[in-house]
């Protein structure tokens, strides 16, 4: 599948914090329903105090992801084998277990 331009971002080399995964946006066969496919995973271990929520990826998208939203709105993409995504999945779960 090809990713229209500016849909799918790539993350830039040489910094020091984790490059964002690409992350894009794609319509299934059935209509009204898009879905968030990730092409690849971040690089490297994101800081619990920054994450706000999480999404698994559908069945639809080819690579299976965990979508985390950092407290700035940005989406990354990471491996759901990965522990430490393991790891913060349980610890936003229960976040929103305790919000009212």
């Amino acid at each position: 599948m090809l990713c229209p331009s500016g849909l799918c971002g790539e993350g830039a080399e040489g910094r020091a914090a984790p490059e964002p995964a690409s992350l894009c946006s794609l319509f299934s066969a059935a209509p009204y329903t898009p879905a968030e496919c990730c092409f690849d995973y971040v690089k490297g271990v994101l800081r619990l105090d920054i994450l706000l929520d999480f999404n698994s990826t559908t069945r639809e998208c080819y690579f299976p992801a965990i979508v985390f939203e950092t407290k700035k709105g940005v989406k990354v993409c990471a491996n759901p084998e990965e522990k430490w995504v393991k790891r913060a999945v349980k610890v936003l779960q229960k976040k929103k277990v305790r919000a009212p």
